[in-house]
């Protein structure tokens, strides 16, 4: 995971989760001085007289964590049990394949490590500190040409990883490198439990939630597949997801479960953006401001 280019890499992997900031993560940009007559010598007496906006220093991984607040004084948990059950309880089958997780989810897992990992590490290197530099890339913006939006996915990345650590904590579910010590994760293995997937959350409730954002918009194709296929979105939040997989990280199940976690999520997270959720800068909720930046 779960913290993304922000994105910032969950805190710290907090969670592994996958995202928290490093884009627009600092509190602002640096310049050259000189050691023998710094700036301050000649500038210190001067003011420019800005405005008091003290927001301007925020980042947006700092200002998703009272959203998140808000979040969590609502009924989020209600439900949740039943709808994330157990993975031997899950009772479904594999959205993409059809067919039923088999009992003993090693061997696919094996097959991945043969079969794909050595493709996938570019990938899986990449997405491990953070992903949500590539959900920006995807949709052509910057934390500067839509603040809004780009508040929502941390927003989301902060959700999804309160959520993921509270069911975590419940079903204390082993990694896969813990059952078979063999596959040999090519990266540092989170230090928490495996199920549901961080990763699987936070990118599957981002696509959802820009997908709600843009609908209605000139740029609603973006939230959409051609015909049968899924939205980039949704394709990218997937891929994200099964690269944990290929890692050895998580088990086909423990993805599964954080897409079934998102979907429970987003209806909650939408109304706390839309009912509760201003924005600090404007007098308008975050989700109304946020569409606006794509209308």
């Amino acid at each position: 995971m779960g913290a993304n280019t922000a994105n910032t890499a969950n805190t710290a992997n907090t969670a592994n989760t996958g995202h928290a900031g490093i884009l627009g993560g600092s509190g602002g940009a640096i310049f050259a001085d000189r050691v023998d007559f710094p700036f301050v010598s000649e500038a210190a007496t001067s003011t420019l007289n800005l405005p008091n906006d003290g927001f301007k220093a925020w980042s947006a991984q700092w200002l998703a964590w009272p959203i998140l607040v808000r979040f969590l004084e609502t009924d989020w948990k209600i439900g949740l049990i039943a709808t994330v059950k157990r993975w031997d309880q899950l009772g479904i089958n594999d959205p993409i394949t059809g067919k039923p997780i088999p009992a003993d989810e090693i061997e696919p897992l094996i097959r991945l490590a043969e079969d794909e990992r050595a493709d996938a590490l570019a990938e899986i290197f990449g997405q491990d500190a953070e992903f949500l530099s590539e959900f920006m890339c995807l949709l052509t913006i910057t934390p500067s040409s839509h603040p809004c939006t780009y508040l929502v996915l941390q927003t989301a990345c902060a959700v999804a990883t309160a959520a993921v650590m509270h069911l975590k904590a419940i079903y204390n579910r082993p990694r896969p490198s813990q059952v078979c010590p063999a596959l040999c994760p090519p990266i540092p293995v989170p230090g928490h439990a495996s199920y549901p997937s961080g990763h699987a959350t936070q990118a599957t409730l981002m696509a959802l939630c820009i997908e709600e954002i843009v609908t209605g918009t000139p740029y609603a194709g973006i939230a959409s597949g051609a015909g049968t296929r899924p939205s980039p979105l949704h394709t990218l939040a997937r891929r994200i997801g099964r690269n944990r997989e290929i890692a050895g990280l998580h088990f086909r199940s423990d993805t599964i479960a954080g897409e079934i976690l998102a979907g429970h999520l987003k209806p909650k997270l939408v109304a706390v953006l839309t009912e509760h959720g201003a924005h600090p800068r404007t007098s308008h909720k975050l989700f109304a401001t946020a569409k606006a930046e794509w209308s």
